[in-house]
């Protein structure tokens, strides 16, 4: 591992706020590294890769996974909750759990790489088009990402939450408009 971020699942997982951990546990699920070792069969990934790893541990081989939709396999876990996560020196990976980076990203950058998916998976998803007013409750990491993928796509974005240090120091609930 060259980089990992800190979600706030992580402070979750450390408060004993998430009902679905398993302890003890290593926790990291926004990881970015060089490939070290690859097992017998291995084909996608070679010694010396940059990759990313994705935070579902999944089958690979169930009706879900094969339709692309791991997040709802069987016998899906969350790394880092479920199962050890990245803040350490190595781990293991199944092939279908990591994909290739480009060598000149920062892996800092590249530890980025899950949470920028959630926002613009969660975007299309939606079918966000230029003309939609879009409001983001929450402005952490994930908020934060929505409003710029919200941004980029030319929407207006009414941001709000419940903590007031985000953007500018006021009490209680604000909300703040972006044109």
């Amino acid at each position: 591992m060259k980089a990992a971020g800190v979600c706030g699942s992580d402070f979750h997982l450390f408060l004993g706020e998430n009902p679905m951990a398993q302890f003890p546990r290593i926790p990291g699920h926004e990881n970015a590294g060089i490939i070290e070792e690859v097992g017998d069969g291995v084909t996608k990934v070679k010694k010396g890769d940059h990759v990313v790893v994705d935070l579902v541990v999944a089958c690979g081989s169930c009706k879900q996974c094969k339709s692309g939709r791991r997040n709802v396999c069987k016998t899906v876990k969350a790394r880092g909750a479920a199962v050890d996560g990245g803040w350490r020196e190595y781990f293991v990976a199944a092939e279908h759990e990591v994909y290739l980076l480009p060598k000149d990203m920062p892996f800092e950058e590249a530890a980025l790489i899950e949470p920028f998916a959630i926002g613009g998976h969660c975007t299309k998803r939606a079918g966000v088009q230029k003309s939609d007013v879009v409001l983001v409750l929450g402005m952490g990491t994930i908020g934060t990402i929505i409003l710029q993928v919200c941004k980029e796509k030319g929407c207006t974005v009414i941001c709000a939450d419940i903590k007031d240090n985000f953007f500018e120091k006021s009490p209680g609930f604000w909300c703040r408009f972006y044109y």
